[in-house]
């Protein structure tokens, strides 16, 4: 391989990374600066996160933190998955998964006291929107509930990995409208359908 195609590679390899990284990040400050003040069960690991923080707060002041609670999911996912699917293949969802673990631990947790909620659902969900859309161009994903699909998907494959994503996703809101009421899940539900568009369009 010539020295020029092997820099074009490297070139592309560093941008697909940056990618990914990039919508890691913006999805962690949603969640971190949106969601958990406003307690936006939007589905995924991070919503059910959100739910098992507060009803830890029970147990000890501050609840479980949403990064440890996605690093413990997480761990055995990855397992299963490296030996079902391969190292290789799990490569690209490896970063985005450590990249918003990350994110998650870096970017603090503030309640900027939104008063409009709705306008807060759409910000959130479009800033989530693209963060997804960034990493799914770079055929990654942060793992968590896309991850389990996938492998449900493994055992089932009449049932699709988009319908598994949403049977879990529509129960984690469910959750999440019984630990916060209703009214935030209504809410949450128009941030979910504005990430699904901003991450489609992406």
């Amino acid at each position: 391989m010539s020295g020029r195609k092997i820099r074009s590679k490297s070139i592309k390899l560093f941008r697909k990374y940056v990618t990914i990284i990039v919508g890691s990040i913006l999805m962690a400050a949603a969640i971190n600066l949106i969601y958990e003040p406003l307690g936006l069960v939007t589905g995924g690991i991070a919503g059910l996160a959100i739910v098992v923080k507060e009803i830890t707060k029970f147990i000890w002041e501050a609840g479980l933190p949403i990064w440890l609670f996605t690093v413990i999911v997480n761990i055995p996912l990855f397992i299963i998955a490296i030996k079902l699917l391969g190292l290789k293949t799990m490569l690209n969802v490896f970063v985005g998964t450590v990249s918003l673990i990350i994110a998650l631990m870096i970017i603090p947790i503030y309640d900027f006291q939104f008063n409009d909620i709705l306008l807060s659902s759409v910000v959130g969900g479009a800033i989530t929107g693209v963060g997804m859309g960034m990493v799914f161009s770079a055929s990654a994903s942060t793992g968590g509930t896309d991850l389990l699909a996938t492998l449900i998907h493994r055992y089932k494959r009449h049932i699709s990995v988009p319908f598994i994503l949403t049977f879990i996703d529509g129960a984690i809101i469910v959750l999440g409208a019984l630990v916060f009421g209703i009214g935030k899940a209504l809410y949450a539900i128009i941030a979910v359908f504005i990430t699904a568009k901003v991450s489609d369009g992406i």
